[in-house]
């Protein structure tokens, strides 16, 4: 449930939909984001018989790609659990460039992705 003092942006890309629960009464400290990130588009047709994130390689890339923004885009993830078709993360970041990253995060871990079910369905 939100209280009153949080909040609820949607953010959408092309293979990831999310929402982000911003979670601090105080809006002077770095706010705590609890973020949904749900399969969309091309990785949610794929024709894998079972959820997208139920095969490791596909886990380990979202991982790699998390990594990444923590060391590049200076993403802060306090903890997150991947699902078969959705991932949470709870995360921080400047305020005004949260959304920017977590759209980074997405589009990163869904290229390398959709790449992978690629070289899946080739011979």
């Amino acid at each position: 449930m939100i209280g009153a003092n949080q909040s609820t942006k949607v953010i959408q890309t092309r293979f990831f939909n999310s929402n982000c629960v911003l979670m601090t009464e105080d809006p002077h400290k770095q706010q705590l984001n609890f973020v949904t990130l749900k399969v969309a588009g091309a990785l949610s047709q794929s024709e894998l018989p079972y959820g997208i994130f139920d095969h490791r390689e596909f886990c380990d890339q979202f991982v790699r790609a998390i990594i990444y923004c923590v060391e590049h885009y200076h993403l802060q993830v306090y903890g997150f659990v991947i699902i078969s078709d959705q991932i949470h993360l709870i995360v921080s970041a400047d305020s005004d460039k949260l959304a920017e990253k977590i759209q980074t995060l997405k589009n990163l871990s869904a290229e390398e992705i959709i790449s992978q079910l690629g070289k899946k369905s080739t011979p």
